[in-house]
């Protein structure tokens, strides 16, 4: 307990909120991962059981029929139940990407005040530079605004792709003027 509230000391609350949001993303990102292979396995089992059934009609036993019918009934459910199971990790996560772009964006609102308020007292040297940083700052929080818009209109078959795209947002298309809420330097 005294680690985890030095921690808090030295770090801040917002770097352990920042650092506690990427390991439930990594969490939920590999349980939807998870739940969808899984899901997968299951579907392939339906077809197995179902060549079995099939194969089973070819000879003609009615016992290994119904063995083979049950197993493929069997088969069906589990699939069902490993499905529901997928659709909600990846509920879980679309959710956990939600509310982490919703923060993000609250952060470069706060970084887009700054720059205008920075900007206002520029002299004349730094003022394209200033005004550049709050352009790459405003299109970046359009970027985010677009991927939050995109989670809600989305359907689960593409969600994998936007999930990569989003995660590329925030690492590769970043400016230089909107550092992660973690890396503000405060000037200690």
């Amino acid at each position: 307990m005294a680690y985890r509230l030095h921690l808090g000391v030295v770090m801040g609350p917002t770097w352990l909120l920042v650092v506690g949001l990427a390991v439930v993303a990594a969490g939920c990102e590999k349980s939807a991962k998870r739940e969808r292979q899984e899901a997968e396995a299951a579907s392939s089992k339906v077809e197995r059981s179902g060549r079995g059934v099939v194969r089973e009609l070819e000879h003609g036993n009615a016992r290994s029929l119904e063995r083979a019918l049950q197993e493929h009934v069997e088969a069906i459910d589990d699939a069902e139940e490993e499905r529901e199971e997928a659709i909600a990790a990846a509920s879980k996560e679309r959710e956990s990407y939600k509310q982490a772009l919703e923060k993000e964006i609250g952060w470069v609102d706060q970084r887009i005040v700054e720059l205008e308020s920075e900007n206002a007292r520029a002299s004349a040297k730094s003022k394209d530079a200033k005004t550049r940083d709050l352009a790459a700052a405003k299109s970046f929080r359009m970027l985010l605004q677009y991927d939050l818009e995109e989670i809600e209109a989305t359907g689960e078959e593409v969600w994998p792709e936007l999930r990569e795209r989003i995660d590329r947002d925030l690492e590769d298309r970043r400016p230089r003027a909107v550092p992660r809420a973690f890396e503000k330097s405060y000037g200690i």
